[in-house]
Protein backbone atom coordinates (compact mmCIF):
# COMPACT_ATOMS: atom_id res chain seq x y z
CA UNK A 1 0.00 0.00 0.00
CA UNK A 2 3.02 2.28 -0.02
CA UNK A 3 3.47 2.62 3.75
CA UNK A 4 6.98 3.34 4.98
CA UNK A 5 6.36 2.86 8.69
CA UNK A 6 3.62 1.37 10.86
CA UNK A 7 2.16 2.64 14.12
CA UNK A 8 0.78 -0.07 16.39
CA UNK A 9 -0.82 0.79 19.72
CA UNK A 10 -0.68 -1.39 22.78
CA UNK A 11 -3.34 -0.79 25.39
CA UNK A 12 -2.54 -2.09 28.85
CA UNK A 13 -4.21 -2.00 32.22
CA UNK A 14 -7.61 -2.84 30.77
CA UNK A 15 -8.77 -4.42 34.03
CA UNK A 16 -8.59 -7.91 32.56
CA UNK A 17 -5.28 -9.81 32.50
CA UNK A 18 -6.46 -11.99 29.61
CA UNK A 19 -7.25 -8.93 27.51
CA UNK A 20 -3.88 -7.40 28.37
CA UNK A 21 -2.13 -10.64 27.35
CA UNK A 22 -4.12 -10.80 24.11
CA UNK A 23 -3.21 -7.18 23.35
CA UNK A 24 0.49 -8.00 23.83
CA UNK A 25 0.18 -11.08 21.64
CA UNK A 26 -1.59 -9.09 18.92
CA UNK A 27 1.08 -6.40 19.02
CA UNK A 28 3.78 -9.05 18.61
CA UNK A 29 1.96 -10.63 15.69
CA UNK A 30 1.45 -7.30 13.93
CA UNK A 31 5.05 -6.22 14.58
CA UNK A 32 6.22 -9.52 13.09
CA UNK A 33 4.12 -8.96 9.98
CA UNK A 34 5.61 -5.48 9.62
CA UNK A 35 9.13 -6.86 10.04
CA UNK A 36 8.36 -9.44 7.32
CA UNK A 37 7.36 -6.56 5.00
CA UNK A 38 10.41 -4.51 5.93
CA UNK A 39 8.39 -1.84 7.74
CA UNK A 40 9.76 -0.22 10.88
CA UNK A 41 7.30 -0.13 13.78
CA UNK A 42 6.41 2.72 16.10
CA UNK A 43 4.91 1.18 19.21
CA UNK A 44 2.47 3.34 21.09
CA UNK A 45 2.12 2.64 24.80
CA UNK A 46 -1.39 3.68 25.70
CA UNK A 47 -2.63 2.89 29.22
CA UNK A 48 -6.36 2.25 29.36
CA UNK A 49 -8.36 4.86 31.27
CA UNK A 50 -5.24 7.03 31.51
CA UNK A 51 -7.21 10.07 32.66
CA UNK A 52 -8.12 8.26 35.86
CA UNK A 53 -4.67 6.99 36.81
CA UNK A 54 -2.57 8.65 39.46
CA UNK A 55 1.01 9.65 38.61
CA UNK A 56 2.57 6.47 40.00
CA UNK A 57 0.10 4.17 38.24
CA UNK A 58 0.66 5.95 34.94
CA UNK A 59 4.42 5.74 35.35
CA UNK A 60 4.34 2.05 36.24
CA UNK A 61 2.20 1.14 33.22
CA UNK A 62 4.28 3.26 30.82
CA UNK A 63 7.56 1.93 32.21
CA UNK A 64 6.46 -1.69 31.78
CA UNK A 65 4.62 -1.04 28.52
CA UNK A 66 7.55 0.59 26.75
CA UNK A 67 9.80 -2.30 27.68
CA UNK A 68 7.21 -4.82 26.46
CA UNK A 69 6.86 -2.94 23.17
CA UNK A 70 10.62 -2.91 22.62
CA UNK A 71 10.93 -6.60 23.41
CA UNK A 72 8.00 -7.43 21.13
CA UNK A 73 9.56 -5.71 18.11
CA UNK A 74 8.97 -1.96 18.22
CA UNK A 75 11.77 0.01 16.60
CA UNK A 76 10.78 3.19 18.44
CA UNK A 77 8.09 4.12 20.93
CA UNK A 78 5.79 7.06 21.52
CA UNK A 79 4.21 7.40 24.91
CA UNK A 80 3.02 9.70 27.65
CA UNK A 81 5.31 11.73 29.88
CA UNK A 82 5.38 10.34 33.40
CA UNK A 83 6.47 11.51 36.83
CA UNK A 84 9.79 9.68 36.27
CA UNK A 85 10.09 9.83 32.51
CA UNK A 86 13.87 9.52 32.60
CA UNK A 87 13.46 6.00 34.01
CA UNK A 88 11.26 5.22 31.00
CA UNK A 89 13.74 6.58 28.46
CA UNK A 90 16.84 5.05 30.05
CA UNK A 91 15.16 1.69 30.71
CA UNK A 92 14.03 1.22 27.13
CA UNK A 93 16.44 -0.20 24.53
CA UNK A 94 14.82 1.70 21.62
CA UNK A 95 14.23 5.44 21.14
CA UNK A 96 11.30 6.89 23.07
CA UNK A 97 9.30 9.89 21.84
CA UNK A 98 7.13 11.94 24.19
CA UNK A 99 3.47 12.58 23.45
CA UNK A 100 1.85 15.97 23.72
CA UNK A 101 -1.17 14.57 25.53
CA UNK A 102 -4.26 16.66 26.06
CA UNK A 103 -4.57 20.01 24.34
CA UNK A 104 -3.17 22.76 26.50
CA UNK A 105 -4.83 26.16 26.06
CA UNK A 106 -1.56 28.01 26.62
CA UNK A 107 1.13 27.07 24.08
CA UNK A 108 3.80 27.74 26.70
CA UNK A 109 2.58 24.75 28.72
CA UNK A 110 3.03 22.33 25.83
CA UNK A 111 6.41 23.77 24.89
CA UNK A 112 7.55 23.35 28.50
CA UNK A 113 6.35 19.73 28.33
CA UNK A 114 8.34 19.17 25.13
CA UNK A 115 11.42 20.68 26.77
CA UNK A 116 11.03 18.41 29.82
CA UNK A 117 10.57 15.31 27.66
CA UNK A 118 13.77 16.05 25.74
CA UNK A 119 15.74 16.86 28.90
CA UNK A 120 14.54 13.56 30.38
CA UNK A 121 15.79 11.51 27.47
CA UNK A 122 13.11 11.55 24.77
CA UNK A 123 14.59 11.39 21.28
CA UNK A 124 11.83 13.65 20.01
CA UNK A 125 8.18 14.51 20.53
CA UNK A 126 4.95 13.58 18.80
CA UNK A 127 2.49 16.42 19.18
CA UNK A 128 -0.81 16.27 17.35
CA UNK A 129 -3.60 18.39 18.83
CA UNK A 130 -1.13 20.65 20.61
CA UNK A 131 0.51 21.42 17.28
CA UNK A 132 -2.31 21.63 14.78
CA UNK A 133 -5.16 23.04 16.88
CA UNK A 134 -3.47 26.39 17.37
CA UNK A 135 -4.46 29.78 15.94
CA UNK A 136 -1.20 29.65 13.93
CA UNK A 137 -0.13 25.99 13.64
CA UNK A 138 2.87 26.82 11.47
CA UNK A 139 4.30 29.29 14.00
CA UNK A 140 3.66 26.86 16.84
CA UNK A 141 5.42 24.03 15.01
CA UNK A 142 8.39 26.28 14.27
CA UNK A 143 8.56 27.18 17.96
CA UNK A 144 8.29 23.50 18.91
CA UNK A 145 11.17 22.62 16.59
CA UNK A 146 13.30 25.38 18.10
CA UNK A 147 12.63 24.07 21.61
CA UNK A 148 13.16 20.39 20.74
CA UNK A 149 16.00 20.59 18.24
CA UNK A 150 17.90 23.66 19.39
CA UNK A 151 17.10 23.95 23.08
CA UNK A 152 15.41 27.34 22.86
CA UNK A 153 13.74 28.32 26.12
CA UNK A 154 9.96 27.86 25.71
CA UNK A 155 9.23 31.40 26.94
CA UNK A 156 11.55 32.81 24.29
CA UNK A 157 9.94 30.59 21.65
CA UNK A 158 6.48 31.89 22.60
CA UNK A 159 7.72 35.48 22.26
CA UNK A 160 9.76 34.88 19.10
CA UNK A 161 6.84 33.23 17.28
CA UNK A 162 4.16 35.47 18.80
CA UNK A 163 2.16 32.54 20.13
CA UNK A 164 -1.07 33.30 21.93
CA UNK A 165 -3.38 31.06 23.98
Amino acid sequence: LGAEIALISLTLHTGDERTDAENIELFGKMAGECRHCGLPVIGECFPADSDNLNDEQMHDIVLRGTRILAEMGADMIKTFHTCNFQAVTTGCPVPVFGLGGHTTPDPLDSLVLAQREIKEGARGVVFGRNAVQRPDPRAYQQALCEVVKHGLDPRLAVAQYNLKP
